[in-house]
């Protein structure tokens, strides 16, 4: 779907503020660290796609040769 506005109060003095912010930095700091052990593999079998519809990464994935990256099992459907 298309991007949405999402407006958040920080609070109303900026120790308030600071905490927020603090939080937001933690949660920026572990996916960075994610990324980086991600990529420290050096496995490219080890990047799972997302489902995201906005995102490339799982559309790009049919440019690789079959088995030298991550593939979803095939979705069974029942008749």
């Amino acid at each position: 779907g298309r991007a949405k506005v999402w407006e958040m109060d920080l609070g109303e003095t900026q120790e308030i503020r600071d905490e927020v912010l603090q939080e937001v930095h933690q949660d920026l700091a572990k996916i960075w660290k994610d990324i980086n052990d991600l990529v420290a593999t050096q496995d490219p079998k080890a990047f799972v796609h997302c489902e995201r519809s906005f995102c490339y990464c799982h559309r790009c994935r049919e440019r690789f040769v079959p088995g030298t990256v991550y593939e979803r099992e095939p979705r069974i459907t029942m008749p």
